[in-house]
């Protein structure tokens, strides 16, 4: 008789990563791409399969680190092009400080040439609140007797006085 065959153990399971593990996995992958899972598994102490899912949970958006995509889609600009392209001024503006690679000098500069367009965007807003072509003359008239006031503060009285005159003709 032979001796009977060994019984196979079954393969322990590897521990369950965090999410911020995983992400950290991800991201060392995805800035080192010629690196192999394998590598990246080794210097993380996990297996193969964990640095292989945590790249691919990664890429499809479930970490929460990254949008999928596949997922992400192209927003169609809104019906109002002012308003995007103060949005993007504003964007591109901060992007610039963040960066914190410009001289001063270079600020400066940067700074003078979008002065002129921050002031058109907020005008053409101004006019969109306003509506109607009297809406320059309306802010003029304000700002004559109010030096100091706003953009803000041209729409609130604008509001103000309409519904005042709303309100009479009731």
């Amino acid at each position: 008789m032979s001796a009977p065959a060994p019984q196979r153990q079954p393969k322990a399971r590897a521990r369950a990563l965090r999410r911020s593990t995983q992400l950290a996995i991800a991201k060392y992958k995805q800035r080192n791409a010629h690196l192999t899972y394998g590598d990246v598994a080794a210097k993380y102490g996990v297996t193969y399969d964990q640095a292989r899912d945590a790249c691919k949970r990664y890429e499809e958006g479930v970490l929460g680190g990254q949008r999928s995509a596949r997922k992400v889609r192209r927003t169609q600009p809104s019906g109002n092009p002012i308003s995007l392209l103060g949005t993007l001024l504003d964007r591109a503006l901060t992007a610039v400080d963040r960066d914190g690679g410009l001289t001063g000098v270079e600020m400066i500069e940067l700074l003078e040439k979008a002065a002129p367009i921050l002031r058109t965007v907020q005008q053409l807003s101004l006019m969109g609140h306003i509506k109607g072509f009297d809406s320059v003359i309306f802010a003029a008239l304000v700002r004559r007797y109010q030096p100091n006031a706003g953009d803000e503060d041209i729409v609130r009285i604008y509001h103000e006085i309409r519904q005042e005159c709303l309100a009479a003709t009731r």
